[in-house]
């Protein structure tokens, strides 16, 4: 930090020199990306919905009570990301390395679901050839 800029104890510590500021930008612009990008999906599923092409419907192929187990788990590991961060910034290392390890293991749990969820996805004939659901398993 540069010794023109005084330390404001108010503020958080990612407002305290040009850096932080820009990295909030970055973070503002990142978010704004985010915003187009799931308006966009949003804006097609509304779209493609009730277009399958004969295939199994959305309503059919969903499993509401999945969908959001894996929420759940996907939020809760960025929430423990965020008291990792917190016990790192305190310099309390087993604390944060034990929330390390519980999102590690979240993360691990939606992974397994969305593995899961891909290949009944196939098994039930939602593929990228069969309907525009079938573009959620394009990854597959």
């Amino acid at each position: 930090m540069a010794s023109h800029e005084s330390i404001n104890p108010n503020a958080p510590l990612e407002y305290q020199s040009s850096e932080g500021k820009n990295n909030i930008l970055g973070f503002w612009i990142f978010i704004g990306a985010e915003f187009a990008l799931f308006s966009t999906l949003f804006a097609s599923y509304f779209v493609l919905v009730d277009r399958n092409a004969g295939a199994i419907s959305t309503g059919e192929l969903f499993d509401l009570s999945l969908v959001l187990t894996m929420t759940f788990l996907l939020l809760t590991s960025s929430f423990t990301a965020g008291i990792a961060i917190h016990e790192m910034r305190a310099g309390r290392v087993n604390r944060m390395l034990v929330w390390v390890g519980l999102t590690l293991l979240l993360g691990l749990g939606f992974l397994g679901f969305e593995i899961y969820e891909f290949v009944h996805y196939a098994h039930e004939g939602a593929t990228l050839s069969a309907s525009a659901t079938g573009l959620h398993s394009l990854s597959y």
